[in-house]
């Protein structure tokens, strides 16, 4: 395929932030989950040194999207994206409802979005959907003030989370006997 006939390219980083090989790109919209306590020997020994250095992303007049939770860490990156003059939106969690949530699939709602069904398990991919649901909304916005037919619909929203798999992450391979296997690094 030619470059010139991409719509989106979804870059993920390695260890992230400043020190990142893909901080390069100038992206339209930079996305942080969470902070944890990974790569610390290069991004730091706490949760707000860390985020300083994952803040390296956030690019002058762009949009910034987060699911971290601590509010001094939010505030931290609010503080980063007014700096740069850059929008910042977060999750809501408080618009978020559980309906179910078991070894099957999970179905939650989150603000106007009803009965949302995900394959992936446990909470965090919940929350994780949640935040794929602020990106389209956050993407769907600025396509549209560009005047640009690309658009995710929420039909698409929803068979895509639906849809979504991860082999080798939480992955039942046996029923009777019950087994998953978990291939994660940390």
């Amino acid at each position: 395929a030619d470059l010139k006939d991409l719509d989106l390219a979804i870059i993920e980083v390695g260890i992230g932030g400043r020190l990142d090989a893909t901080n390069v790109i100038n992206p339209i919209c930079s996305v942080i989950t969470n902070i944890g306590f990974d790569h610390m020997n290069q991004l730091g020994s706490n949760k707000e040194s860390i985020l300083n250095e994952k803040l390296g992303i956030v690019k002058n007049n762009s949009l910034f999207i987060t699911s971290i939770k601590e509010h001094n860490l939010i505030d931290i990156a609010n503080d980063k994206c007014n700096q740069m003059n850059t929008t910042f939106k977060k999750v809501d969690f408080e618009s978020l409802k559980i309906k179910k949530l078991d070894l099957d699939s999970s179905v939650f709602s989150y603000k106007g979005y009803k009965d949302v069904e995900i394959k992936l398990l446990g909470k965090h991919q919940i929350e994780n959907a949640c935040l794929v649901i602020e990106i389209v909304e956050t993407l769907n916005n600025y396509f549209k003030n560009k005047k640009s037919t690309f658009v995710v619909s929420n039909e698409i929203l929803y068979e895509g989370l639906i849809n979504t798999t991860w082999p080798g992450r939480l992955e039942c391979v046996s029923k009777e006997p019950l087994i998953y296997i978990d291939g994660g690094h940390n």
